[in-house]
């Protein structure tokens, strides 16, 4: 069976989510592979509308198991809060596992990210405040504090102090804020560690098992390729990788075993935050999601390069000072002006949206498996086969 990886092809907000509920329904596992709680994932389907932080959008499908992995930042109060909602509403969690190699957000991770956004005065990022840059600052300085270590107490005591100790001279002496007290976080995290204790896992080894078995496992993607920090529009992007090569560094599957990359484009481009705001194709696969919104609309534009300092490039340079001086160059198509909300196959689209689409498929060089036409889960045209 293939390993699937839904990444979002633009800024984060594409519809991953709706799509990744419709794929997930015949997945075995489902795997979050990047990004924090600053990524969630709105889902409708039969059992009504759900806006997801953390946990993976297989936790709808009753058969599967649900992953996150250690590419993920935990706020470990956002996963209890929103595991408890979803019992609310009758959506079993019994299923879903935590990569003991996955980071904390701790405390002074969100009162860094709100002093360090402020520090930069007009220059701001645009972050979240949630604590996801700095705990992934702490990930990589080595740092951080992992889900694991919430299993041995005083394993857990020993490495907060140390810790602790060095954000505090941070928030005390850089930015004149209270330091945290030991006692306090501890407390906190140990009730938090108590909660999860019987998710968190050594996940690579159910994936190895589950891939042994031949089993289809899904990878869900967080935020969008534009907001990667190696390839997107640095530095107003995020922390983490989101693009197809983290879902094997985020999940601890071999790049090797991924056999489908389905990119999922918004049929409009928009985006939160700050920085410039290119336009850039590309996968094996695409998903075009919220087409129905372009259907009043008399023409459309489809950016298929940049003119910048008098020539003419067909990629997008990673300097923000030269995005900042790119002029998209467009080709226009006509548009179809007519609902397609209640369309479920692909020959009953207006001529113009098969065209556009078409043309898409031309640019991208690669077809477009679902075409999203709502919200709803039903509200999907499946142009091309996935599996």
């Amino acid at each position: 069976m293939p390993v699937i990886a839904v990444i979002g092809a633009q800024w984060g907000d594409e519809g991953k989510g709706r799509v990744t509920d419709m794929l997930a329904e015949k997945a075995n596992l489902v795997v979050r592979f990047s990004g924090g709680d600053n990524a969630g994932h709105t889902v409708i389907n039969p059992y009504g509308e759900f806006a997801l932080q953390l946990v993976p959008c297989g936790i709808f499908n009753r058969e599967a198991v649900c992953i996150i992995g250690n590419g993920v930042v935990i706020n470990p109060a956002v996963l209890i809060d929103e595991m408890e909602r979803l019992n609310q509403r009758g959506v079993d969690t019994s299923k879903l596992f935590i990569s003991d190699r996955a980071n904390l957000i701790m405390p002074y991770h969100i009162l860094l990210d709100g002093l360090e956004e402020e520090s930069r005065g007009g220059k701001a990022i645009g972050t979240t405040r949630k604590g996801i840059g700095p705990a992934f600052a702490d990930k990589i300085a080595r740092s951080g504090i992992r889900a694991g270590d919430l299993l041995d107490k005083g394993a857990f005591l020993e490495r907060l102090r140390l810790v602790l100790d060095n954000q505090n001279k941070i928030l005390t002496n850089v930015y004149g804020a209270e330091p945290l007290s030991l006692d306090e976080v501890f407390q906190q995290y140990c009730q938090y560690g108590e909660r999860l204790a019987p998710h968190i896992k050594e996940t690579t080894v159910m994936l190895e098992e589950a891939l042994n078995r031949e089993e289809m496992v899904l990878l869900e993607g967080a935020q969008g390729t534009l907001l990667d920090p190696d390839f997107g529009t640095y530095p107003f992007g995020t922390s983490s990788p989101s693009i197809a090569g983290a879902g094997s560094l985020g999940s601890g599957i071999g790049p090797t075993k991924i056999s489908r990359v389905i990119g999922v484009y918004k049929a409009f481009c928009s985006r939160v935050g700050e920085g410039p705001m290119p336009t850039e194709l590309g996968f094996t696969g695409m998903a075009i999601t919220r087409l129905d919104i372009l259907d009043a609309l008399p023409k459309l534009k489809i950016c298929v390069g940049y003119k910048l300092n008098g020539e003419t490039i067909n990629h997008f340079p990673g300097s923000a000072v030269a995005l900042e001086k790119c002029e998209p160059v467009y080709e226009e198509m006509e548009g179809w002006q007519t609902s397609t909300s209640d369309v479920r196959e692909y020959a009953e689209l207006p001529v113009q949206a098969r065209q556009y689409i078409e043309r898409l498929e031309e640019l991208i060089a690669c077809p477009a498996n679902i075409i999203c036409i709502g919200a709803k889960r039903e509200q999907a045209i499946l142009k091309e086969p996935i599996l």
